[in-house]
């Protein structure tokens, strides 16, 4: 269900199952018994039409959210919490303010921007990116942003994970090879978006490992070499773009690294924007990768 909240009773409640949440004509008074409670939100892509995203009336409003999850979707359109409509704005996201915003993308492309409406990106100072299959990644292709959003974001954070392929018992070794592919322009063009704010880069050996020329290495290898490597890319895509030595080690400086181990150790840092459950399964994973 696109629009999870925190009551057995919501989920239930037929206004719910019909995707109207605070949008439609009917009468949603009792809604606001329960949006004081919600801290933490998360939005599933969506037909625009299910959020009513053509129409005109004020989307539901939570006065202490904290933190916004969204989950992009993963059948092979443009990622964007609209497919087939990645520049249609998300009615359900219009009248919100939260601090921590969470981007979950299953599959990457180059093609559409990354866009959050202005009272979103004027309130979060905490952003994660959370990074699924990149087989769609040409070598050169750019993660693109809303230039609106990025003049208004004051960020104070961001986190970029790089989660391990989860593969079912049937997935064969060329569907697993259908994920990996070139992430590092798209990765080091965010770096360059968002300077000069801190980045912790978790599992970077591991996004090593999913590229063409490093799979055959060991993990406790690459946990080792991937930050190097990482640092090694960001200078020369900087240099291309006509940074100069001082900018870039400034930048570099301000990288942090962790392995995926290391990140599930500190639950501070991932508390309310990534399921528990799911994290253990990555760190369970990466054990064995």
């Amino acid at each position: 269900m696109p629009y999870p909240t925190i009551s057995r009773l919501l989920l239930d409640h037929p206004y719910h199952l019909k995707g109207s949440i605070g949008i439609s004509d009917q009468d949603d008074g009792w809604m606001n018994l329960y949006v004081q409670y919600v801290n933490t939100l998360k939005v599933e892509y969506h037909d625009p039409t299910w959020c009513h995203s053509w129409t005109v009336g004020s989307p539901p409003y939570f006065p202490n959210l904290h933190t916004l999850r969204m989950t992009y979707n993963d059948d092979g359109l443009a990622a964007s919490i609209h497919p087939g409509y990645p520049s249609r704005a998300c009615r359900l996201l219009g009248g919100i303010s939260p601090t921590s915003v969470v981007l979950d993308m299953p599959s990457l492309d180059g093609m559409s921007p990354i866009a959050l409406p202005g009272s979103i990106s004027r309130s979060v100072n905490d952003l994660t990116f959370i990074f699924g299959q990149r087989g769609c990644l040409t070598r050169h292709d750019k993660c693109r942003f809303d230039e609106d959003m990025l003049a208004s974001l004051t960020l104070q954070r961001i986190t970029m994970v790089f989660p391990p392929t989860i593969k079912s018992d049937e997935e064969e070794e060329d569907q697993e090879e259908s994920r990996r592919g070139s992430i590092s322009s798209y990765v080091i063009s965010i770096l360059m978006a968002f300077e000069p704010s801190p980045i912790t880069i978790v599992n970077a050996g591991y996004d090593e490992k999913m590229g063409k020329g490093s799979s055959h290495l060991s993990m406790k290898i690459l946990d080792r070499k991937g930050p190097e490597m990482f640092k090694r890319r960001l200078e020369a895509m900087c240099k291309a773009h006509g940074w100069c030595e001082e900018r870039i080690r400034k930048r570099q400086d301000t990288l942090r690294f962790l392995t995926m181990d290391e990140w599930a150790e500190r639950s501070e840092m991932w508390d309310s924007k990534v399921e528990r459950e799911r994290v253990m399964r990555w760190k369970e994973v990466m054990g064995r990768a």
